[in-house]
């Protein structure tokens, strides 16, 4: 289970909780919500942009364009299993 919180992301497996701190050094703050898509990955909408979780590590997508670099409040995945703020 998956918590978004000011000073990061939470996850909690039934035993124990694990705090994942975003990388500021990339940029990134307060976490405003999560989103796991089709292929099981969790995107995180920051306000700072787009962000998600591969091998236990918080990254940013390579690509971002200016306007994905500010406050995302939420990412949806289209028919095609794409995902967008």
């Amino acid at each position: 289970m998956w918590f978004a919180t000011p000073g990061g992301l939470e996850s909690f497996t039934g035993e124990h909780w694990k705090n994942y701190e975003l990388p500021t050094e990339i940029g990134l703050s307060s976490v405003r919500s999560l989103f796991e898509d089709s292929k099981r990955v969790l995107w995180i909408a920051t306000s700072s942009g787009p962000a998600f979780i591969t091998s236990d590590r918080i990254e940013v997508p390579a690509y971002l364009p200016d306007p994905l670099r500010e406050d995302i409040f939420g990412i949806a995945e289209d028919k095609l299993g794409s995902c967008g703020s």
